[in-house]
């Protein structure tokens, strides 16, 4: 009976995160970055005209927007989503929504395997249904909450063959992590990890069967091989090159010659001991490493108050989330049973989630490159948390205590971040893009030509408002995005009107409509301001000027 009992709460448990992750999808968040425009407009121009923006038919591995290169396959979902629900912003979140809030059942599954017991398993999937870091990315077109899933698919199918010793679930183990190399970069580093951790690990039990643990290791062995060949192409490195930590931008190498100048003429060795690149390096990953450990980046708003992600006032993880942790310390009536292998495989999953993003400085520490630090975390707190009911004063047990704490913080969450997060994310989230492309919708007949100034995503928020899908454009658009005009409107790389060589301006038409940031100072000679463009933000705006006759 209990089984029934567990799995329609494991299906409630699913409604929940349905529920948090599609309400309200299409104006929260209110704002529209450019990433999720990329992806639900690309996705659709994939699939009615069978080539990207550059002309290049069916693409399989990448899109390279600026030497970026952005994994594809999320982009192919979107754009079923959007060819069949149309182009609107719910259309374009609700792929990554819907998969995000599967992710409770793989979660079930490999914390069942863990603890051995419905009950965690199911506190397990529970807390990751309402988590603030999983919600947040879920609403916002992250691919990483896609790959999330997937890795956890292929964990748990690894655990049932490791059960089992069965071909079947190994091959689809390995299949689902082929598939989390197509989704988001992590995983590409991550996965031939984790089934690394999963032979040491459990050796003991898989050794039994030799041709499974032959089949197992050839396994490993091809996910550390198809890294090491990706890694290897300028598609596979390249958006690791404009975030690494051996970039320029880390810092590291100016640091260490600044060192080596303060030590003065004649102090090779000196610098050679303690300022060489090897140590820099070293110690900034270190740095990187263990800021993802801190408690300011895992409880509180320091993760991603400067992210287009921010919820002020409130971190990744609930503040309770960490009680449920520390109940492991507190003696109770009620030993917790649990897998020792597989807890092993929890700490080894914990400690190199975070590696890929540690390698990395620009949005550091990033919330996204570290979300598969998500499953062990909740895992451990969702131990805890059963563990704490049978820590008891009287009637009052610390799991009531402890959830009275969650449920308020979710309260909290929800008012924060359905109220407060969008002014703050504002500001990292390509405000004002969709509605200055509304405007000119909006006014065609008023203007022969639309020049938008500091404009480099603008064309896609454009053709996204006027459902523009022509094949034409595919022969149009230049590296980076570029395209000189699309109708009336057209891009312009001067960052604002005032800029604008007198030559330049004098061949453009006399009912020219110039839209440029409020932070552009207005030419008073030839310019007079005839409107403003506000976007979610009311600090943020667009002026709309034209020409002085």
């Amino acid at each position: 009976m209990w089984k029934y009992k567990a799995k329609l709460t494991l299906i409630g448990i699913f409604f929940i995160a349905l529920i948090l992750r599609t309400l309200w999808l299409e104006t929260l968040p209110a704002t529209f970055f450019v990433d999720e425009i990329l992806s639900g407009y690309l996705g659709k121009y994939l699939w009615t005209n069978g080539m990207d923006l550059y002309g290049n038919p069916w693409p399989l591995l990448y899109f390279n927007k600026m030497g970026d290169y952005y994994i594809i396959l999320p982009m192919y979902l979107d754009g079923i989503s959007t060819l069949s629900l149309g182009l609107t912003r719910f259309a374009t979140r609700l792929p990554t929504a819907l998969i995000g809030a599967l992710a409770v059942f793989p979660m079930y599954g490999v914390a069942n395997f863990v603890f051995k017991k419905k009950t965690p398993a199911l506190l397990a999937s529970l807390l990751l249904a309402i988590t603030p870091w999983h919600i947040v990315l879920s609403r916002a077109t992250t691919e990483s909450v896609i790959e999330l899933t997937i890795v956890m698919a292929a964990v748990w199918s690894l655990l049932k063959s490791r059960q089992q010793l069965s071909y079947r679930w190994l091959f689809v183990g390995l299949l689902t992590s082929l598939i989390s190399y197509l989704i988001y970069h992590t995983a590409r580093m991550v996965i031939p990890l984790l089934w690394l951790g999963f032979l040491i690990i459990f050796y003991q039990d898989i050794k039994k069967n030799k041709r499974w643990l032959s089949l197992a290791i050839v396994s490993t062995l091809i996910l550390f091989s198809l890294t090491f060949l990706i890694s290897s192409t300028s598609w596979g490195r390249g958006r690791f090159e404009q975030t690494s930590l051996f970039s320029e931008q880390s810092g590291v190498s100016i640091r260490m010659q600044e060192m080596t100048y303060n030590l003065g003429s004649g102090q090779v060795l000196l610098a050679r001991i303690f300022h060489n690149k090897l140590l820099g390096y070293s110690r900034e990953f270190v740095n990187q490493y263990f800021s993802y450990f801190s408690p300011l980046f895992l409880f509180s708003d320091d993760a991603w108050l400067t992210s287009r992600y921010a919820v002020p006032e409130m971190g990744p993880l609930y503040v309770s989330l960490l009680t449920m942790i520390l109940a492991y310390l507190i003696p109770s009536r009620k030993k917790l049973k649990f897998d020792k292998t597989a807890i092993w495989f929890v700490g080894w999953w914990l400690l190199i989630a975070p590696l890929p993003a540690a390698l990395t400085v620009i949005e550091s520490p990033n919330i996204r490159r570290s979300l598969l630090m998500l499953v062990p975390l909740v895992i451990l707190s969702a131990g805890g948390w059963y563990k704490s009911f049978y820590v008891s004063w009287g009637k009052i047990s610390l799991g009531h205590i402890i959830s009275l704490l969650l449920i308020g913080e979710v309260i909290l969450f929800s008012y924060l971040y359905v109220k407060q997060s969008d002014t703050l994310n504002s500001f990292y989230r390509s405000d004002v893009q969709p509605e200055i492309a509304r405007y000119i919708a909006e006014h065609q007949k008023e203007s022969e030509l639309f020049l938008v100034f500091q404009s480099d995503d603008f064309p896609l928020y454009y053709l996204f408002e006027t459902n523009n899908f022509s094949p034409e454009l595919a022969s149009q658009f230049h590296s980076g995005l570029r395209i000189e005009q699309i109708d009336q409107f057209k891009p312009m790389d001067f960052p604002c009107s005032a800029d604008l060589p007198p030559e330049l301006l004098i061949e453009k038409p006399i009912n020219t409509i110039f839209i440029e940031p409020a932070a552009c100072t207005v030419d008073s000679l030839n310019f007079e301001e005839i409107d403003r463009i506000y976007g979610v933000n009311q600090l943020l705006y667009y002026r709309v000027l034209k020409r002085i006759i």
